[in-house]
């Protein structure tokens, strides 16, 4: 009777153990699918970031390129201002504009050099840090 009572509790032991593992491996196997549909999902969130990551990349690669081309150009304009008000001021003082008053002559050279200065301080305002570009 004895040897028939510890069979019974060894298979009952047996059993509980059995239904423990299929409880285990079934809980294991959620746990996989929701691993993987996590793991699918940042792939997902992942794929998405990088694309916008590459568009914002190549948005700001154009911004400095535009704000450099402005830059340059001007420059450009503000160098010509000035070569041609230095050419006005060379004229204005030259021999041959003796018909013309010295009150006017002053007042066109004053005139100029307060527009050499505004075109100095133009300069003096352009960006300067890691998204300007300046020479």
């Amino acid at each position: 009777m004895e040897a028939i009572t510890s069979v019974v509790d060894w298979a009952k032991q047996r059993e509980r153990r059995l239904e423990e593992e299929a409880r285990l491996d079934a809980e294991i196997k959620i746990q996989r699918m929701r691993a993987k549909a996590h793991a699918k999902e940042l792939k997902t969130n992942l794929t998405a970031f990088m694309k916008k990551l590459e568009a914002n990349q190549n948005y700001i690669e154009e911004q400095l390129k535009d704000r450099e081309q402005a830059r340059k150009g001007s420059l450009e304009m503000i160098k010509e201002f000035l070569q041609l008000a230095h050419k006005c001021i060379d004229q204005l003082k030259s021999k041959d504009s003796t018909g013309i008053p010295s009150t006017q002559k002053d007042a066109a050279i004053n005139a100029i050099v307060m527009a050499i200065g505004a075109a100095t301080r133009a300069i003096d305002k352009f960006p300067s840090g890691p998204l300007a570009t300046l020479d």
